[in-house]
């Protein structure tokens, strides 16, 4: 009797498993599989002149308003941000609105 409760219970134990994990290489699989985690940043700033005001974009998407007045700066500046400035970190970047916006 103890033999046929040792049998039933492995069974189960073996139905319970195989129902867990259907196929033994899948599991393997997904532990061999490192998760790729992608961490986007932005690639290209760009600061110019709109609505009178310098602006930064980054990618096309507004990043920041300043309160800068573009036609209170030099002409040559003026021109500058007509066409766009690019700032390829956030390094370059505060540089450039160092020398706009103080």
């Amino acid at each position: 009797r103890l033999l046929l409760i040792a049998g039933v219970f492995f069974i189960a134990y073996v139905v319970f498993t195989s129902a867990v994990v259907p196929n033994g290489n899948t599991q393997k699989q997904e532990e061999t599989q490192p998760e790729s985690i992608v961490v986007q940043s932005p690639t290209e700033y760009t600061v110019k002149a709109e609505n009178n005001r310098v602006v930064v974009y980054i990618d096309d998407a507004l990043y920041l308003k300043t309160s800068t007045v573009v036609s209170s700066l030099p002409k040559s500046d003026q021109k500058s941000l007509l066409y766009g400035i690019k700032a390829n970190s956030k390094s370059e970047l505060n540089s450039i609105l160092e020398d706009y916006c103080s």
